[in-house]
């Protein structure tokens, strides 16, 4: 039945409702958005323009929170409303129809809330850097929405960082913060709704506790992997995780991969940094939290610059030369790739990603070696070289160069072919 059409008088004798309201509850700071369903007889076609919503506090009449019609699908009689929050409480929902008036709500009561129903771990190291998994109801999908932070008496709160955060859960890691901290201090868990108020803990108070029986680092030692082309990170200690999936080291913020875990040592590839140099900028992080004697891993190390590979494309107008460097990332700076004579080649030198460099050298031609017999370089003679079936960079023809790995450094040096010497 259209809009201007009149209802019969039979029609009009039922009394029409408002069926479900989804979700029934909504956070107190953010906007959310609830679908009203109403009878599927409603006599009129749905119009966003015909109807008034409000939701109004059923402890305080005069605190009302109008709500817009965003949406609504005639054929299914159901409304899209955005609500823009309001202080905690229950709400009676309110329905107005342009032509129909007041629609049945007495039923359809909306929770104004957020909550924390459960929380792991309850209790971690006095270190701090315990990983917090907080389940609840109409949290945030921004980091910032929920502030976590760790309560103790006096006035004492360590903040939680939110990893993740979605409506049902969130994860914070708590703050490797100097403040004192005894073994079985208690403190209280708190999540904030945008600050403005907390969310309530619905589970058994949100109690935290420190504790000092934490993992020992004894020793760390970074080394080349050079069968599996990479770095690897080697930590020592007493009390640690069997499970690589629960062990992890971050290297200027970015996790690195887990290889193997026992009760004493734990073995790390690197995968991903910001550059060699890393020194106080690794944290390495169990179950429990930061470990004892953490100063060990923050003293950071020093990768060398290892090239294990390099390819190279090009025409008579240039080359592009693409290296792999273990040890090279996007903030390393001074990079440079040079030639048997010292001599810089690159016109333009990126770091893609970590380990990857790409250079683009111009007026130079690529060529694809025979097979270099022997080499000299700087005294030594290395014979039946695999290094030779590498690309070579021509500037000329007398001056070929490629690379190849040193056995005494264990490098990769760019080096000429002696005349001679079949190619």
């Amino acid at each position: 039945m259209g809009s201007g059409s009149v209802p019969t008088k039979k029609t009009m004798a039922k009394v029409h409702k408002c069926s479900a309201i989804s979700p029934s509850s909504a956070s107190p700071v953010l906007k959310t958005k609830l679908t009203l369903s109403l009878d599927s007889d409603f006599p009129y076609t749905l119009d966003k323009s015909h109807f008034t919503v409000n939701a109004t506090s059923t402890t305080d009449a005069k605190y009302i929170r109008f709500m817009n019609v965003l949406s609504v699908d005639d054929t299914n009689k159901k409304l899209v409303v955005i609500f823009g929050g309001a202080k905690s409480g229950s709400f009676q929902l309110w329905i107005r129809h342009k032509a129909y008036g007041l629609i049945d709500t007495k039923d359809r009561i909306l929770d104004v809330s957020g909550s924390v129903t459960s929380y792991s771990p309850k209790e971690g190291s006095i270190y701090g850097g315990t990983l917090l998994t907080i389940q609840g109801k109409n949290f945030g999908t921004v980091k910032t929405d929920n502030p976590v932070s760790i309560v103790h008496s006096a006035g004492k709160n360590v903040d939680c960082f939110v990893q993740s955060t979605k409506a049902t859960e969130i994860k914070c890691r708590i703050a490797t913060s100097k403040m004192d901290r005894t073994p079985n201090e208690e403190a209280t868990m708190q999540v904030f709704l945008k600050t403005s108020e907390e969310a309530k803990c619905t589970s058994p108070a949100c109690k935290w506790k420190y504790v000092s029986t934490v993992p020992v680092i004894q020793s760390m030692a970074a080394t080349l992997d050079a069968a599996n082309d990479r770095y690897q990170v080697k930590v020592t200690g007493t009390g640690f995780v069997g499970d690589k999936t629960a062990i992890s080291l971050e290297v200027g913020g970015v996790a690195q991969e887990t290889i193997s875990a026992s009760s004493t040592e734990a073995i790390f590839a690197i995968k991903n940094i910001p550059s060699g140099k890393q020194s106080k900028t690794l944290m390495m992080y169990f179950p429990i939290g930061i470990p004892k004697d953490h100063s060990v891993v923050q003293a950071g190390f020093d990768l060398e610059p290892k090239l294990t590979k390099v390819t190279a494309s090009g025409t008579s107008g240039g080359t592009l030369v693409k290296a792999t460097i273990l040890g090279v990332g996007t903030a390393t700076t001074g990079l440079s790739l040079v030639d048997a004579n010292g001599v810089r080649f690159c016109d333009d030198l990126k770091i893609t990603a970590y380990s990857k460099v790409e250079c683009w050298a111009r007026g130079t031609r690529l060529v694809e070696p025979r097979g270099c017999k022997e080499i000299r370089h700087k005294h030594r003679s290395i014979k039946s070289l695999d290094g030779c079936r590498s690309y070579l960079l021509d500037k000329d023809a007398n001056a070929k160069y490629f690379f190849y790995r040193n056995s005494v450094r264990s490098d990769l040096i760019c080096a000429q072919c002696p005349s001679g010497f079949s190619k």
